[in-house]
């Protein structure tokens, strides 16, 4: 998997970095076409043809990389190693297009990718490299932008196992902390080094759920920033019905997202109150008032947990009710 990540980083390095100018024209050419000729010119070293290849977004973004030209490709080539390229499928929609193709070098090992091509006036321009999850289930290649977008959107359900995958185990925890909490309600303060010490294995169980938070928290964020890549492509679709659902999409994901944040944060912020009720019940001369003040503080902040929790849920329901508004509109065959 790293070996495949930094392939295609510095794909994307060596077409932001290839050099000066070239005259040939390209107007009638394919996405594909495009993609085989830079390659074909990168492989030969030639710099100056290369770069007429490349899309605005490309070169405006040029001195922003440490990379040598050399380098960059050297790293797409392989030294200039390319045997051939085979270019498997183009999704060409009215602005932007995909293109998926192979790579296989002279030692015979070979590098799958996905190149984004961009429309500049008549003319097909490479954009920023992206490994983009294989078109799939449309009925035929006029749908290619509604396939777009389902891509990105069944990538987005994918980066979300992660939130899933730390439910369990942050319920087992909840259950483990509130059975020595428990322990420590029975014991009272006749037992004072007892009570500190099922305070500590309590405290180290919170950490742990805020280790399992965070990831959740990444996975969501990786989730919401696949799902944000639909947004250049909206404009792009067939339909006014498709551009007002999948707009209706983007409302529905970002009051999801939101609703998300509020959640993550309060559960965050009970965790740190419990993590001060376990420190304030290991003080031998604390007052029970404080520790009453403080269980207060805990149980109105899980109150709000419970809250907002419902409330996420409710929104997942709707984005996901959206989400089957925009596939019905399109020609994608998508099963539910």
């Amino acid at each position: 998997m790293m070996k495949k990540l930094l392939i295609t980083i510095f794909l994307t390095f060596a077409l932001i970095l290839i050099g000066c100018n070239s005259e040939e024209k390209q107007e009638e050419s394919t996405p594909g076409q495009i993609v085989e000729q830079f390659l074909i010119d990168a492989n030969e070293g030639e710099n100056n043809k290369a770069e007429v290849y490349l899309s605005e977004e490309i070169l405006s973004t040029s001195d922003m990389w440490g990379m040598s030209i050399k380098d960059g490709m050297n790293n797409i080539t392989q030294a200039g190693t390319i045997k051939s390229i085979d270019i498997t499928d183009e999704l060409i929609g009215e602005q932007r297009a995909i293109v998926d193709l192979t790579i296989t070098y002279k030692d015979n090992s070979a590098h799958v990718t996905t190149i984004t091509m961009l429309k500049e006036e008549r003319d097909w321009k490479i954009g920023f490299n992206q490994d983009v999850v294989p078109y799939k289930n449309s009925k035929d290649k006029s749908t290619d932008i509604e396939g777009i977008i389902y891509s990105y959107l069944e990538e987005a359900v994918t980066l979300e196992e992660g939130f899933k995958d730390q439910q369990q185990p942050l319920i087992e925890l909840e259950q483990q902390e509130k059975d020595l909490y428990n322990q420590i309600i029975d014991h009272g303060m006749d037992n004072f080094e007892q009570i500190k010490t099922l305070s500590q294995e309590a405290i180290n169980l919170i950490e742990k759920r805020e280790a399992k938070l965070e990831l959740e928290k990444e996975s969501i964020y990786s989730a919401k920033q696949e799902f944000d890549k639909i947004e250049v492509y909206i404009s792009d679709l067939e339909t006014d019905e498709q551009i007002e659902k999948a707009n209706a999409l983007k409302i529905a994901m970002e009051n999801r997202y939101n609703a998300y944040i509020e959640l993550h944060d309060e559960y965050a912020r009970s965790m740190e109150l419990d993590k001060e009720l376990y420190i304030m019940l290991q003080k031998e001369d604390i007052k029970k008032e404080e520790i009453e003040q403080q269980i207060d503080k805990v149980n109105d902040s899980y109150d709000l947990v419970s809250e907002l929790n419902s409330r996420f849920n409710t929104l997942t329901t709707i984005y996901n009710e959206t989400k089957r508004n925009f596939y019905d509109s399109t020609d994608l065959i998508v099963d539910y």
